[in-house]
Order: structure tokens, then C-alpha cells, then sequence
């Protein structure tokens, strides 16, 4: 079991290790497709990846918080007679009340201190000698 993990995790290695090279060689000249705000074909730096992927898993976490609640209040509806799926149900929608609470409030909190901070860009040091 030994030689099978370390053996796998070599393989994994020599993937991530090849595949930038292999990669590199190719020339795809792939054209991108715009979305929401963010043209890969133009701007692939982490100044531009970063606020549209925070902003996008913010986006995530209030849909995943809404799947939670309706799955929720599906099992609340269909455990009439079963207490502990009741239970279940008010712990699943005060877990998923405060993790949208707790996204929201980082956003918030990040909004209020310094609004550039959702908008990183990067210095210039085309001037620097």
C-alpha cells in the first residue's frame, strides 16, 4: 500500500512538473470568450482574476446558502411526524443563514475599510531604474 501511495504521488509530481512544459510548447491561439466583465484574451493577470473570482464565489456561496435553505425547508415540510428531521431541518437553515451572514459581512467589512482592496491592481514599475 506504501509503494502504491508513494508511487501515485510521483506520477502526480512528474504531471504537474511536465505538463506547464508540455503546455508551453503548444501554440493554440485560443480566443476566449468575455464574461462578466472579464476578457482573458486581453488582461490574464492576477490583478483582473482576482476580484472577479472573490466576486464570483461570493456569488456562489448566497446560491449554495439559498440551495441549503430550500433543501431545507423540504425536509421540514416532508418530516412532519419525525422530530429529529424537524431538527435537522432548523439546524440546516441556521447553518446556512449564518454562513451567508458570515460571507456578506466579510464583503461588508472589506467594502468599509478600503474599497480598493476588492480591486487589486498591480504598481508600476515601468518608471524604477
Amino acid at each position: 500500500m506504501m509503494r502504491r501511495t508513494i508511487f501515485l504521488a510521483l506520477i502526480a509530481c512528474a504531471i504537474v512538473l511536465v505538463f506547464p512544459v508540455v503546455a508551453d510548447a503548444l501554440n493554440l491561439n485560443l480566443q476566449y470568450p468575455k464574461f462578466g466583465g472579464l476578457d482573458l484574451n486581453k488582461n490574464q493577470d492576477l490583478a483582473t482574476l482576482i476580484p472577479w473570482i472573490y466576486n464570483g464565489l461570493i456569488g456562489l456561496s448566497g446560491l449554495a446558502a439559498f440551495v441549503m435553505l430550500v433543501r431545507a425547508g423540504v425536509l421540514w415540510m416532508t418530516s412532519s411526524v419525525n422530530p429529529s428531521g424537524i431538527a435537522e431541518a432548523k439546524s440546516m437553515m441556521q447553518s446556512a443563514v449564518l454562513g451567508l451572514l458570515l460571507v456578506l459581512t466579510s464583503y461588508i467589512i472589506l467594502q468599509v475599510i478600503n474599497p480598493e482592496l476588492l480591486t487589486p491592481t498591480l504598481p508600476d514599475i515601468s518608471n524604477t531604474r
